[in-house]
């Protein structure tokens, strides 16, 4: 229980420090003199992530004792492949970061402002898959935990469901943009298929499916997409 809090604690602090350093600008962190720079916060964030990588390290060493055996069992827990996943990103933003520095200090300003953005835009992820991993924390809450636990059965379904709509999508969305690609929504196979997955959120467009050269065919090929999807 103790490690619990311990671990719950350093999430939280995790959090606000990587919301601290995705709010830090290019220009907030030039200093005149010497350039682009990793800010206290930075430090301090990265400091964590490596105390978190090591931890993970340890954990998986431990893992490997019984032949082998709880090493797999440690690969199947959902929340230990996330754990890693939140060290990727981690790593990919230091990767960014230090390239930008890198061409700051040869005096290539804009391609290293571009990498500082990109670094920030790689770290967002993190801010989406930390929240997550937090579930794992509500999962000894008496009234939260039986909830946080049925999502996780669901996975795997949602997963399967996701791939088969996937393909789905990606078939009516190719034959929609050979039939209607006069019309505006449909001029790409891209936009085809985010026009597509708006009518299957309920954002229905009848309207400009009959003002389409197939005024009778476009209404009809929508309901039995929508039917199938």
């Amino acid at each position: 229980m103790c490690r619990f809090c311990v671990n719950f604690v350093f999430f939280i602090v995790r959090v606000v420090l990587q919301t601290q350093v995705l709010s830090e600008t290019y220009e907030e962190l030039r200093v005149e003199g010497e350039g682009l720079i990793f800010s206290e916060v930075e430090i301090l964030h990265a400091l964590i992530s490596a105390g978190f990588f090591l931890s993970e390290l340890q954990e998986l060493k431990t893992s490997q004792v019984i032949g082998g055996v709880s090493e797999v069992s440690y690969w199947a827990s959902f929340w230990n492949k996330l754990d890693w996943a939140i060290q990727a990103v981690f790593f990919g933003y230091i990767y960014l970061k230090v390239h930008a520095i890198v061409l700051d200090r040869r005096g290539e300003y804009e391609d290293s402002e571009h990498y500082f953005e990109l670094s920030h835009f790689v770290l967002a992820f993190n801010s989406i898959i930390l929240w997550v991993r937090m579930l794992d924390y509500l999962s000894f809450s008496a009234t939260l935990g039986p909830a946080v636990r049925v999502m996780g059965l669901m996975a795997k379904d949602v997963a399967t469901f996701s791939i088969i709509f996937g393909f789905i999508l990606a078939g009516f969305g190719s034959a929609f943009h050979e039939w209607f690609m006069k019309a505006e929504a449909f001029d790409s196979i891209y936009d085809s298929v985010l026009t597509l997955f708006e009518f299957s959120l309920g954002e229905f467009r009848f309207a400009e499916m009959k003002e389409s050269e197939h005024p009778a065919f476009g209404p009809f090929i929508l309901v039995v997409f929508l039917f199938v999807g």
